[in-house]
């Protein structure tokens, strides 16, 4: 089951005309994954997920500061892969 699911999240990449698109969203799950793994390393799952998403929204806020706009997707991209897979796989 396990391989099935990162199959199926490596799938977008394959699209070659949103690469662009799926090489930022691929990034923001990356770091959610990463920051989820960490906190599940040191003890805390749920505080890791909750520190994805608290980094998603701070990046956001940053990107609108900056003349950029608010996607509430991209704090999604960054809070739920680490979250799926950390409920998932009771890391």
């Amino acid at each position: 089951m396990k391989p099935l699911i990162l199959a199926l999240l490596c799938l977008p990449a394959l699209a070659s005309d949103r690469s662009y698109y799926v090489n930022r969203k691929i990034g923001h799950a990356a770091v959610g994954i990463g920051i989820a793994w960490a906190g599940h390393e040191l003890g805390y799952p749920k505080t890791g997920i909750a520190v994805a998403f608290g980094v998603g929204i701070a990046k956001e806020l940053y990107d609108r500061k900056h003349g950029g706009k608010f996607r509430a997707g991209d704090v999604a991209w960054t809070a739920a892969p680490g979250a799926v897979i950390s409920f998932s796989f009771k890391w």
